[in-house]
């Protein structure tokens, strides 16, 4: 995940002003401050539990952050689309990284015969998973494909050019 956290974050260095971060950011905020306020009253325990979890992840971290982690997740799938089994296969991922964003995510326990500080990330119910993955493919979803995309034609960018050098340095030879 590195390498495609680092891309995105290149490409909000390049275009620090481009529209696109602040209506991410502004999409969070609303969404948040809006479960915070008023959480759903709905029957559906998956939807209360996915309200808890989004506002528990938006109490330790920043939009930004979850933000980057989204389009990075689309950036990973558009480079080897075989990571994933299905959409959802790729939506509990992306709940799965977002999640870990947060300390809140995980217990810590003592290991009992070593002493050492253990750490799992909390299992969240299924149906959880899937609706917080569908809201955070309805907040970034979008951003993630266009920056998808944006990469790949880069990259093919690059490689024509690198082929076009090659064929030149043939010409010499």
């Amino acid at each position: 995940m590195k390498p495609f956290i680092e891309k995105v974050q290149a490409r909000i260095a390049k275009q620090p002003e481009a529209k696109l971060w602040s209506i991410c950011d502004q999409r969070w905020e609303a969404w948040t401050s809006s479960w915070r306020s008023q959480p759903p009253t709905t029957i559906y325990r998956f939807v209360r539990s996915a309200a808890k979890e989004l506002v528990r992840l938006a109490d330790n971290t920043s939009g930004r952050e979850v933000a980057i982690t989204t389009v990075a997740m689309y950036l990973l799938q558009e480079h080897d689309p075989r990571l994933f089994k299905s959409e959802a296969a790729f939506r509990a991922q992306l709940v799965r990284r977002v999640r870990s964003l947060s300390t809140a995510s995980f217990s810590e326990w003592d290991g009992a015969a070593d002493g050492r500080t253990r750490r799992a990330m909390k299992l969240l119910e299924p149906r959880t998973t899937e609706y917080l993955g569908g809201v955070l493919v309805e907040l970034f979803g979008q951003a993630g494909v266009r920056v998808a995309q944006l990469e790949k034609r880069e990259e093919e960018e690059r490689k024509k050019a690198v082929l076009a050098l090659h064929s030149a340095l043939a010409e010499v030879a």
